[in-house]
C-alpha cells in the first residue's frame, strides 16, 4: 500500500469520527431528560443501546457509503455479513462503553478500524479511537507512530516500561469480568501480586495504556467492534495486544474465538508474566 493511499484512508477515518461525535456528544448528559431512549438489548441481562448509538453508526455507514462505496462495514449496531468478502472492511463500534455513556460518565469512545485482506485474512491498517467528551483522539496505522490528538495538538503516545508484576498497574472494566471459578482465584492473584488496580475506564483505558499510564488492560467478554481499532494503537504506542493464550486478535471472527479474552501490555515483559497467571 502506497503512502498515498495509506493517508487517504487515515483521512476517511477521521471523517468517520466526526461525523459520528455530531451525534454522540449533543446527546451526552441529556439521558435523564429522556430515559426511554436507553433501550436494552439483551434477552438475558442488560446490553444497552441508546438512539445516538444508533445515529452515530448510520452518520459513519453514510459517510462510507459516500466515500468508500465498495468497503465492506462490520458495524455493531446496524449489523454485518457473517463472512465479509471485501477488500477493505470497517469495523465501527459508534459508542463503546454505553453504560459509561448512560451515567454522564466521558470514558466512552468510539472505535473505528480499517481492515485490509491479505492472502485471505484481514488484518488492521488504520486505527482510530476517539473520545468525544474529553476532546481526545487516538491514532495509528502502517508503520508509523501512535499519535495521541487534545485540543488541535498532536503528541506521540508511547507505552512505558514494566517488567515486573509487582510494579504494574492494572486496569480492567469490571470486575463482573472474573466473577467465575476458577478464574476467580487467578484474577485475585494477580490484583494482589500488582502495585494497583483500577476498574472502570472502558476504552479509555487503552489510550492510558498507550499513553503510558497503564501498564496492563485485562477483559473478558469483548467482540470484533471492541478490539480490531486497539490493535495497531496499542502496537505503534510500543506494546502489545492478544488473547489469553498469546493469540493474534487481527480478523473479525479472532475476538469470538478467543471468548472475548483480551490482554493488552506495555512492554512485552509484563505480558509474558501475566499469560502465566491467567493460564495457570
Amino acid at each position: 500500500m502506497s503512502a498515498a493511499e495509506l493517508r487517504t484512508l487515515h483521512e476517511l477515518a477521521w471523517t468517520l469520527a466526526d461525523a459520528a461525535r455530531a451525534k454522540s456528544l449533543p446527546a451526552f448528559r441529556r439521558l435523564a431528560q429522556r430515559p426511554t431512549r436507553v433501550r436494552n438489548k439483551a434477552s438475558d441481562g442488560f446490553d444497552p443501546v441508546t438512539d445516538a448509538d444508533r445515529a452515530a453508526e448510520r452518520a459513519m455507514r453514510r459517510t462510507l457509503a459516500a466515500h468508500a462505496p465498495a468497503h465492506g462495514i462490520w458495524g455493531e449496531e446496524e449489523g454485518h455479513a457473517a463472512e465479509p468478502t471485501e477488500e477493505y472492511l470497517w469495523v465501527l463500534d459508534p459508542i463503546d462503553g454505553t453504560r459509561s455513556f448512560i451515567l454522564g460518565n466521558p470514558l466512552w469512545g468510539t472505535l473505528i478500524a480499517c481492515l485490509k485482506r491479505v492472502r485471505g485474512r484481514y488484518q488492521p491498517i488504520v486505527n482510530l479511537v476517539d473520545y468525544p467528551a474529553l476532546d481526545e483522539r487516538l491514532t495509528a496505522g502502517g508503520k508509523g507512530a501512535c499519535w495521541r490528538w487534545r485540543g488541535g495538538s498532536r503528541q506521540r503516545a508511547t507505552t512505558r516500561a514494566c517488567a515486573s508484576l509487582a510494579r504494574a498497574r492494572i486496569a480492567s472494566t469490571s470486575p463482573d469480568m472474573f466473577a467465575a471459578p476458577p478464574l476467580a482465584a487467578r484474577w485475585r492473584r494477580i490484583a494482589s501480586e500488582a502495585e494497583l488496580t483500577r476498574y472502570g475506564g472502558d476504552c479509555y483505558n487503552y489510550g492510558l495504556l498507550a499513553a503510558g499510564l497503564v501498564d496492563a488492560v485485562i477483559e473478558r467478554g469483548n467482540a470484533t467492534h471492541d478490539t480490531q481499532a486497539l490493535l495497531a494503537i496499542v502496537a505503534r504506542a510500543g506494546g502489545v495486544i492478544t488473547d489469553w493464550q498469546g493469540r493474534s486478535l487481527a480478523g473479525p471472527h479472532a475476538t469470538e474465538r478467543a471468548q472475548g479474552e483480551t490482554l493488552a501490555c506495555g512492554d512485552r515483559r509484563l505480558h509474558r508474566q501475566l499469560l502465566a497467571r491467567l493460564q495457570n
